[in-house]
């Protein structure tokens, strides 16, 4: 059994924190210039500090157990890879998310490719039957050892 969770880094934290400021400052530039719509003014409160908040409170767990392999970025999405379904592995010594995934955390690259990443270094390629391919953080080196 193998859990990590996954936390962005402190620069990523930072620009979070940055855009959640941004968008405080927006939300009260709506509410002081808006005219009598009332719903306008709420949906833009709602969208402009929802996004951020979410951001800061997603967790991106990795749960590695006899049947399965579990990426979930908690509590909004969660990818099952039954382990018979792996038909590979292949151990990265050094990816980068912005450089090779174009972003951090669960990114869809098209494909059938899929990146779970949050931070630079180890990660591990697993292929399965569909020919699908997942790229997942070990900073641990465990999961390596672990999957087939």
């Amino acid at each position: 059994m193998y859990r990590r969770t996954l936390t962005p880094s402190t620069r990523v934290r930072r620009v979070l924190l940055a855009a959640l400021a941004l968008c405080v400052a927006l939300t009260v530039a709506v509410w002081m210039t808006r005219d009598d719509e009332m719903l306008d003014a709420v949906i833009a409160t709602v969208v402009l500090l929802g996004i951020p908040v979410l951001m800061l409170g997603v967790r991106h767990r990795i749960d590695v157990d006899d049947r399965r392999v579990v990426l979930e970025v908690a509590p909004v999405f969660r990818k099952v890879i039954p382990r018979a379904d792996i038909i590979g592995v292949e151990v990265l010594d050094e990816v980068r998310p912005l450089r090779d995934f174009r972003g951090y955390g669960y990114r869809p690259l098209g494909a059938g490719e899929v990146a779970f990443v949050l931070e630079p270094g180890p990660a591990v390629r697993v292929r399965t039957r569909a020919g699908k391919s997942f790229v997942i953080s070990d900073l641990d080196r465990e999961l390596a050892r672990l999957l087939p």
